[in-house]
């Protein structure tokens, strides 16, 4: 038995030890992989590049090309990869086109050539002495050798740089690849031949032919002195019509990226929280994940806004970024992009994750504060966010993984906070740039945020600067017409900042009078060095030759008036400063003036005559009176149009002398004597309430009655109780005056069925001190409220001023403001747009309009007649002209023509309009229409002639739509007619001879016509 012992004791051992030594083993590989983890380098930033070399020698150089002989080749090694045979291919167009011959391009040097340049690290650059492993990334080395120059940086070579020019995408970075050789070539035609890419097509492209071409030798370094460099605008896909006519997008914006030699590494950092799929990942078993709204509802739907206060939620964020940045596919942790339409991918998106080592925890664009317990008393906490950055940073630092987690100081967390911040935390910083620094104050802000944040990270910030302005109506941004180059201004705030940046994206528009613009920007930002007037001097004489002091005078008053009298307009709030969007008053009636630009007119008139003689450059100069010049006087001609519309939306408020009782019913008498005003869908669309107002006015005080009758009533979100920071997601009223009619201050006061309400004061959105009183009252299908507005509390009163008066059907189930109601049919960008308010009156005022009863309101049928003036034609059993009050634009209905057989025919004519020989009138009116194919509609004048608005036929589906145009009365005409009517095929009307003017609107056939809103006035 002891034997046995022992020897069961000494098998025991045995087992023992080889099980001991596989724990080492094992043991030894994690501590191996753990250190080797550990010691792994993090990814190298650039943000302190080295010192560039530039050494040139005029004493020796190179004639390369002389009177038609070419002396040279280009060489691209074999070994030198794809992005250096790109080069060679750019490089041999374009000085081509400089020499007007072939350039020879080969894979070796060819012993016949004189001299060569050759492209690329490769063994031939090697043995020559060109080192690239320690150039910095974008950066090359460009260096004379014996009779051969060499230009070679960091490139990925297997990156196939021509068929790139196609790939990129939403999903993919396919440009986001090392191309150092295609940069330094770049870089030597325009240090030596001359070249330009000023903008990207060929007018804008300078390629001076010459028949000598002779270079220096050179001894160059060269690398960015910001290793971020790129823009929004350099990736265009979608046609511009400043394009070259048979221009590919998105060749072009590629393009446009190498030659502008934008960054070649994006680091994530655009809102990637939103891009990791969560709401589809965690919106039904883990809701309290999410933020919660006003109404208790989490936001588990798309996009899912998040709840910063859930520890699990952030444990989610920290297990996706230790998931990324050791390489593992998105399926692992079921990471997905999801975009709006449903579409789901296992992606790693460009702005969460980058393979380099980043991963990116910017917040979802849309920010929505969360309302649940943990969040109530963190509303806007800027240290909520950053504490979830740093737990994220933190958690990778202590898992050993090399690696950065971005963050982007934005909207309400931009300062620096007070929570520490691993070293492996990357910061890019919003700011206004250069449009919002224009005062000594705003520098003085922003230098200081930059380096407090250099402070805390102990390295460079980078940054999102916004330029958003363009022509687009619709947009909040837009600015149609004005002119937003400031290539100087952008250019001196960069270097202004130099030493706390590491580069900047420029968030700008797709326009025209943005290229310089990013031009500029991208040139500063490789070299701070440059003096951004000497190169302007230079696109200036390049460009335009003997016109460019006429175009440089226009550029340097338009960049001023941009800077100083547009964008950089601020007004005071609770915030701070903050800039103000000007009135389309105050842009065209005392900035962008009629006298203005008459003088820029002759301006171009000038650059144009000075260049007469000379094709390219005259083109140039047409180019820009195109893109810059023409949109400011079309839009000074629509500014002009549009007020004289505007200006006939008018109501005249009922005077009274008895007092009322303040109970939100409006059942006193002078209430009932009151017209109501009826409102309409904004921007249109399907009515679903009967919401109306009335005005009263005495001697001290202006009354408004609201009423809104909802067959949804009981979902209304009435809002009682509700803090300052819900109110906008209940149901509100809201009215908005101008009493000093300047188109551009407004006193707004706004209420909800529960009684909250608010008064302010804008610009600023400042508190209006208003001793205003208010009364609402809630029935069962409807709710009401009177508002009483002392008129001291509405200074520089003017008899006739702007307002208007709108309504949020706020629903309990719907999207916040998803159902909107306004007086004025013009608004397009939202409720305070005083410029397309109409006007309120104490006086009676004289209308300017020609056509009576153009809105239809209060207007009812009678045998075939609408009102007094509108006469009705019917051909054929189902044509019908009615009223429609559930469809509108103002007055409370429309006119219907509609039809359901060929044969029929519908229509209207409003006569005996006393117009003069020989006068020009503008005439304009809201059309809608479903007309089927068989059916056609249109609209006329009758003055002396027939003049059709629109000039083609109206058929098919059309949404309310304005139109509008202008005509000149005959001279031997004397009075004019204008009609709508309906006729059906095979039937002919004949227009007989008027003795006055007539405005008439036909339909012919099956169909419906809606017209409402007709404005005719005569031109002075």
């Amino acid at each position: 038995m002891c034997c046995n012992n022992v020897i069961f004791v000494g098998v025991g051992l045995l087992k023992q030890n080889k099980v001991i030594k596989r724990m080492k083993k094992t043991l030894s590989i994690i501590l191996s992989l753990l250190c080797a983890a550990l010691s792994a380098k993090m990814p190298e930033l650039w943000f302190n590049p080295p010192p560039r070399k530039i050494v040139i020698d005029q004493q020796k150089s190179m004639t390369l090309a002389d009177n038609g002989r070419i002396y040279f080749g280009i060489t691209v090694p074999e070994d030198a990869g794809k992005p250096a045979a790109f080069a060679a291919k750019e490089m041999a167009d374009l000085l081509g086109k400089v020499l007007k011959t072939k350039i020879p391009v080969s894979n070796t040097r060819n012993p016949d050539w004189k001299y060569a340049i050759i492209l690329g690290d490769s063994a031939l650059s090697r043995k020559a002495g060109i080192d690239v492993s320690k150039v910095s990334r974008d950066g090359f080395i460009m260096r004379t050798v014996g009779s051969n120059i060499y230009i070679a940086g960091v490139d990925e070579k297997e990156k196939d740089s021509q068929k790139l020019l196609r790939g990129e995408s939403w999903k993919v970075k396919s440009k986001d690849y090392q191309r150092g050789t295609i940069f330094g070539m770049y870089d030597f035609l325009e240090r030596f031949a001359g070249i330009r890419f000023y903008l990207p097509n060929e007018l804008g492209t300078i390629i001076p032919e010459t028949k000598k071409l002779t270079v220096p030798a050179m001894d160059i370094f060269d690398r960015p002195d910001c290793i971020i460099r790129f823009s929004n605008t350099t990736s265009i896909y979608q046609k511009k019509d400043w394009m070259d006519a048979n221009a590919d997008p998105v060749i072009t914006g590629s393009m446009m990226e190498l030659r502008l030699r934008t960054h070649t590494r994006y680091i994530p950092n655009g809102h990637g929280l939103g891009h990791l799929g969560y709401f589809k990942r965690f919106g039904k078993t883990h809701p309290e994940y999410f933020a919660m709204d006003e109404r208790g509802k989490r936001w588990t739907g798309y996009p899912g806004f998040l709840c910063f206060s859930s520890k699990e939620l952030k444990d989610e964020v920290v297990q996706d970024a230790l998931s990324a940045l050791r390489g593992e596919p998105p399926q692992k942790r079921g990471v997905c992009l999801v975009l709006e339409n449903g579409l789901t991918f296992h992606h790693w998106y460009p702005a969460v994750y980058h393979k380099d080592g980043f991963f990116g925890v910017h917040l979802q664009d849309g920010y929505k504060s969360c309302h649940c317990e943990k969040c109530k008393n963190q509303f806007q906490n800027p240290e909520q966010i950053w504490e979830m950055t740093a737990d994220v940073a933190n958690a990778v630092k202590k898992a050993g993984i090399p690696g950065y987690i971005t963050q982007m100081g934005y909207h309400f967390y931009q300062d620096v906070p007070k929570v520490p911040l691993p070293d492996n935390v990357l910061v890019q910083v919003a700011t206004t740039g250069a449009w919002g620094c224009q005062t000594k104050a705003k520098r003085a802000k922003e230098n200081s945020l930059l380096q407090r944040w250099n402070k805390k990270l102990n390295k460079k910030v980078w940054l999102w600067n916004y330029y958003l302005a363009g022509d687009n109506e619709e947009s909040p941004y837009s600015t149609p017409g004005l002119s937003q180059t400031t290539p100087i201004a952008i250019a001196e705030y960069y270097k202004q900042i130099a030493p706390w940046i590491s580069g900047a994206f420029l968030n700008a528009k797709s326009e025209a009078r943005d290229l310089l613009n990013i031009y500029v920007s991208m040139k500063v930002l490789w070299d701070l060095s440059l003096d951004p007037h000497a190169l302007m001097d230079e696109f200036y004489q390049k460009m335009f030759g003997n016109a460019a002091p006429f175009i440089k005078q226009y550029m340097k008053e338009a960049e001023d008036i941009w800077l100083h009298k547009i964008r950089g307009a601020t007004v005071e709030t609770p915030l701070g400063p903050q800039p103000v969007k000007l009135s389309k008053r105050e842009i065209w009636e005392k900035v962008y003036t009629p006298r203005l630009l008459k003088k820029w007119d002759t301006l171009f008139r000038k650059a144009e005559n000075a260049v007469r003689n000379s094709p390219q450059e005259l083109k140039r100069v047409k180019f820009f009176r195109k893109f810059y010049l023409e949109p400011a006087q079309e839009q000074q001609k629509k500014y002009t149009e549009a007020c004289n519309a505007v200006e006939v939306l008018s109501l005249q408020a009922k005077k009274i002398s008895e007092s009322l009782q303040l109970d939100g019913k409006m059942t006193e008498n002078v209430w009932q004597q009151a017209n109501p005003h009826q409102l309409n869908k904004f921007k249109f669309g399907k009515i679903e309430i009967c919401a109306y107002f009335k005005c009263l006015y005495d001697k001290d005080n202006l009354y408004f009655g609201f009423e809104s009758i909802d067959p949804k009533h009981a979902e209304l979100e009435i809002g009682k109780g509700f803090e300052a920071r819900r109110f906008w997601g209940s149901a509100t009223i809201e009215i908005l005056l101008n009493p000093n009619n300047d188109r551009t201050t407004l006193y707004h006061f706004a209420l909800n069925p529960g009684g909250v309400f608010r008064a302010l004061r804008h610009p600023g959105d400042l508190k209006w001190n208003t001793t205003l009183k208010h009364a609402v009252h809630i029935g069962k299908d409807r709710w009401s409220a009177e508002i009483v507005i002392p008129l001291k509390d509405l200074p520089g009163l003017t008899k006739g001023f702007p307002f208007n008066i709108s309504y949020n059907r706020q629903l309990k189930t719907a999207k916040p403001c998803s159902d909107l109601y306004t007086w004025t049919p013009y608004l397009r960008n939202g409720f305070e747009e005083p410029d397309r308010f109409g006007k309120l009156y104490f006086d009676a005022v004289k209308p300017n309009n020609m056509i009576a009863e153009y809105d239809f309101a209060h207007l009812t049928r009678k045998n075939d007649r609408i009102g007094t003036r509108w006469n009705i034609r019917e051909q054929g059993k189902t044509a019908k002209v009615s009223l429609d009050s559930g469809n509108f634009v103002s007055g409370g209905q429309a006119l219907l023509c509609s039809g359901e057989a060929a044969e029929d025919a519908a229509g209207v004519t409003f006569g005996n309009i006393p117009l003069e020989r020989g006068k020009k009138y503008r005439y304009s009116y809201f059309v809608k229409a479903e007309i089927p194919p068989g059916g056609m509609a249109d609209g006329y004048v009758c003055a002396g002639k027939q003049f059709f608005f629109p000039e083609n036929k109206i058929s098919g589906t059309l949404p309310w739509t304005r139109i509008q145009g202008e005509f000149t009365v005959p001279a031997k005409q004397t009075r004019g007619i204008i009609g709508f009517i309906l006729k059906g095929p095979g039937k002919h009307y004949r227009q007989a001879e008027f003795r006055s003017g007539i405005i008439g609107f036909t339909l012919k056939g099956p169909g419906k016509l809606w017209i409402d809103h007709i404005v005719l006035q005569k031109i002075n």
